[in-house]
């Protein structure tokens, strides 16, 4: 995810430390959040200006740095960083998956002179944070379901036509609802924050 704010990066290392710093019990925090691994056959990212095209894993790939920087963060950086932020006035966002706070996927994103955060300023294993999320994948999932597909081609063709129909407009209330997201999951002390809405 990309989030091209200034004022939006610094919510985020403020939120995190407050989150993190509050935490009664950071092993139950963990502990209790959803962790939804690399069963995920697809990456997307959303974006003050725009979503990034679907990346699709192929079946049965393990996605490790290589992988990751070769089907997914090369073609990204190309295609969408270059589209959606053609000044590079952007901060790249991931989770804590351990293909993306690797050292090689590290050392390929300083390389290419992308900003983005280091795992050390990113809650692990907590879905409620990422706009994609608590957003992107129910709002996907929910259109999907609405559909016929049979083939895991038919499926990606429909993924791919129901990423294009979202308005930015839905986009931009998404990633302005993340303070909220932080602020409850603080108030949850690191749980998972469905519940308690």
């Amino acid at each position: 995810m990309l989030i091209g704010l200034v004022q939006e990066l610094l919510e985020l290392r403020w939120s995190h430390r407050i989150i993190q710093t509050h935490f009664k019990n950071r092993e139950q925090a963990r502990l209790d959040s959803v962790n939804h691994g690399a069963s995920s056959q697809r990456r997307n990212g959303l974006s003050t200006n725009g979503i990034t095209k679907p990346r699709f894993v192929q079946p049965g790939a393990k996605i490790n740095s290589e992988y990751y920087i070769q089907k997914i963060l090369k073609p990204f950086l190309k295609d969408d960083y270059c589209r959606l932020y053609p000044n590079g006035d952007a901060v790249f966002l991931q989770d804590s998956a351990p293909s993306h706070v690797s050292r090689v996927t590290q050392k390929f994103l300083t390389d290419q002179q992308v900003q983005f955060l280091g795992p050390q300023k990113w809650m692990p294993y907590s879905p409620d944070v990422a706009p994609c999320d608590y957003f992107l994948w129910g709002h996907l999932k929910n259109k999907l379901n609405k559909r016929r597909v049979s083939t895991l081609r038919s499926l990606q063709k429909a993924l791919r036509e129901e990423v294009k129909k979202i308005p930015q407009e839905m986009i931009l209330r998404a990633l302005k609802s993340w303070l909220k997201h932080c602020r409850q999951i603080y108030y949850a002390e690191g749980r998972h924050i469905e519940k308690h809405r």
